[in-house]
């Protein structure tokens, strides 16, 4: 008889470590007042943060690859990366670990920066850390494909793919939106979500709970034959004198 196997508990279900609060916390409260210091331009960093490639590839400014990450346009532009990066920081930093984001997060952020400063007008500024947010989104949706085996792959596809289109889709053209970031982000993601996956494949799956139920088997009864008898069958046999 075999049993059927249920995969009760993963990875993606054990509780975020307690490093994740903090560290959520810091890096939005830091996000959130760089920000808010290269709105305003105090103290005279707002010209030292913004990447182009005249200043990066001519001008070997390469923090800019950094620095942009945390100027924003202005205030819709911060509060709308953080609604998307608090949460998302929050479930790699707390199932993930601290390498993963902010440390991994913001050194792939340049490197995207890098990429894209390439393909712009050298004279373009480039500022924001959407790139990152999607490399987050498509980093935890990969891993939320391979991990959660409690849903079938159709069922979890579904799932991120319908996610994707809500959360990272926009619904309008801005020209001053750089889509480009946000596809390298995405793409990168994907790539991130499986070297993951990869390198830390035992202890994701040595965290499966499973749970093996076995189905009763039904027990035919034997067949054996009826025979029928007459009426005179059953008349006791006569004594012969």
């Amino acid at each position: 008889m075999n049993p059927q196997v249920v995969i009760k508990e993963n990875w993606l279900t054990r509780s975020p470590s307690d490093l994740a609060y903090i560290s959520t916390l810091m890096f939005g409260v830091l996000l959130g007042l760089v920000g808010y210091v290269y709105l305003g331009g105090y103290w005279g960093i707002a010209p030292w943060m913004a990447a182009s490639g005249q200043k990066i590839l001519q001008g070997g400014e390469y923090w800019r690859l950094w620095t942009a990450l945390f100027a924003h346009a202005d205030t819709a532009h911060v509060l709308g990366n953080l609604s998307l990066l608090l949460p998302l920081a929050f479930m790699l930093t707390g199932h993930f670990g601290f390498y993963v984001f902010p440390i991994l997060g913001v050194l792939v952020g340049g490197l995207i920066n890098y990429i894209v400063i390439q393909t712009m007008p050298p004279e373009v500024n480039l500022i924001g850390i959407s790139g990152v947010v999607y490399w987050m989104g498509a980093t935890w949706l990969t891993l939320f494909l391979i991990i959660d085996r409690r849903k079938t792959l159709r069922r979890r596809f579904a799932l991120a793919a319908f996610l994707t289109v809500v959360l990272f889709i926009p619904e309008t053209y801005k020209p001053e939106i750089s889509y480009m970031s946000h596809f390298i982000g995405y793409v990168f993601g994907g790539l991130t979500g499986v070297l993951i996956y990869v390198l830390r494949r035992s202890e994701i799956e040595a965290a499966e709970v499973k749970e093996f139920i076995y189905e009763p088997e039904t027990i035919e009864a034997d067949w054996q034959p009826i025979i029928e008898s007459s009426p005179d069958d059953a008349q006791p046999p006569k004594s012969v004198t």
